[in-house]
């Protein structure tokens, strides 16, 4: 009897020691879950698998996204659908048939892709803010891995980048949505864009301006006569058109610029106040005519010999192209550019290799009033003619140094997608054809 009684007790101290480990455990596990929303699995699956930056995650913000297909293909419903049950609700995509109000664009491209497909992609700040895809129209019409083409695409638009494990994973059209996919979604879209990983916390840098607190930064409130002014603040910042408030504004010193056709432009430095809104009444000032003489000096200037004409450095605005590749400069990179020239309404296309620094420098001449051509650039001779086409149908935009801020040059910091890293100057979007 006593041994069993024994035995009992040993067995009932057992069971204790037991559920306290477990109660211990289950105790840790929501200390741990006030400190993260992630659970240690979710955040290995969002750093391996998303479009990150540093431990901060980027995706597209909640809300509805809204999807235009301009495609033939009619299944994107059911994998929307799919996306969106994974996803859990926090965003929501939707199909639209208004393609302004789109922020993902589906496309058939006549010309044919190297890849099938081609997507160009923004961001604001930790918000992914526009998406658009060109899919070469063979893939477009009947092809035997049409589905899977179109599945893969929209699942990278959801923030799942399958190509960081293609060993996994392997060729686009074997891809299938399986549980790691699932989890990664899930997590990704638990968290706001700019939580960073590490921390558990959303830092102030990585907030929406709307979550930051207002008392840390100031605005300003820009008129001007006549109104619908271009804005730029501190130089190369594009904000909108005037009238306009410019909000959550670090305090200290900082440039306007106003940008008007046919008048001087306007700049002024304001300084900004915490808490304060900053009042900036603009009169715009015609452009004096310019006198008989000096036309007479730029009509010898441009029927000079190509040879006499290449020493004129003053007569043209220098580009800058700066390639990386994870912030390394990359040397020996080709890079196209294209301006059009408005005296011979033509296009003139260049290439030059980067050097030790990843530069590839180009001349693009003077336009009217002092900007430069507009101009465009790429990475291949074939990408650059197709750009030039979707200009001429009105379908894609160039750009120039634009007039009135005594620049004589931009640097633009680009990666293997052609986005913009960084940016030296003032650049405005632009287009010869009206």
């Amino acid at each position: 009897m006593a041994k069993i009684f024994t035995r009992r007790i040993i067995t009932l101290l057992v069971i204790l020691i037991l559920l306290e480990i477990v109660l211990c455990v289950s105790i840790e596990d929501k200390a741990l879950a006030s400190d993260s929303l992630l659970t240690i699995s979710e955040k290995y699956l969002v750093k391996k698998y998303g479009w990150m930056e540093g431990n901060y995650v980027k995706r597209w913000p909640d809300g509805v996204v809204y999807v235009y297909n301009g495609t033939n293909y009619k299944g994107l419903p059911s994998i929307i659908k799919k996306i969106n049950q994974t996803i859990g609700g926090k965003t929501v995509f939707q199909l639209s048939n208004d393609k302004e109000i789109s922020k993902v664009v589906l496309k058939s491209y006549d010309a044919p892709i190297e890849y099938s497909s081609q997507s160009d992609w923004s961001w604001d700040g930790y918000n992914l803010k526009k998406w658009e895809t060109s899919i070469d129209k063979k893939y477009d019409k009947k092809y035997i891995h049409r589905d899977e083409l179109f599945l893969i695409i929209f699942i990278q638009i959801a923030g799942f980048n399958y190509q960081a494990d293609e060993k996994y994973y392997g060729e686009w059209w074997e891809f299938s949505i399986d549980i790691n996919v699932e989890k990664m979604l899930k997590a990704l879209y638990k968290v706001p864009p700019g939580y960073n990983l590490s921390t558990g916390k959303v830092d102030d840098i990585a907030k929406p301006p709307e979550e930051i607190d207002t008392q840390k930064t100031g605005a300003i409130k820009l008129t001007s006569t006549p109104s619908g002014a271009q804005v730029f603040l501190d130089a190369h910042h594009y904000i909108g058109k005037t009238p306009l408030t410019i909000d959550k504004i670090s305090p200290g010193k900082h440039k306007v610029t106003l940008i008007l056709a046919d008048y001087e432009s306007y700049v002024q430095e304001v300084d900004v106040i915490a808490g304060k809104v900053i009042d900036v009444s603009a009169t715009f000032s015609t452009i004096p005519v310019m006198p008989k003489a000096m036309e007479e000096v730029i009509v010898a200037t441009e029927k000079r010999s190509d040879a006499a004409s290449k020493d004129t450095t003053t007569q043209a605005k220098t580009v800058k192209i700066v390639f990386v590749d994870e912030s390394k400069p990359i040397q020996n990179k080709e890079i196209w550019l294209s301006f059009y020239d408005e005296n011979t309404t033509t296009w003139i296309t260049q290439k030059e290799k980067t050097n030790k620094d990843g530069m590839a420098i180009f001349k693009v001449p003077f336009g009217k009033l002092g900007e430069s051509f507009t101009f465009i650039f790429d990475l291949s001779e074939l990408n650059i003619n197709k750009k030039i086409d979707e200009i001429k149908k009105k379908q894609q935009i160039g750009m120039r140094i634009p007039p009135g801020l005594n620049q004589e040059s931009v640097v633009l910091q680009i990666d293997n997608k052609l986005n913009v890293k960084n940016l030296e100057g003032a650049i405005q979007l632009w287009s010869p054809y009206k």
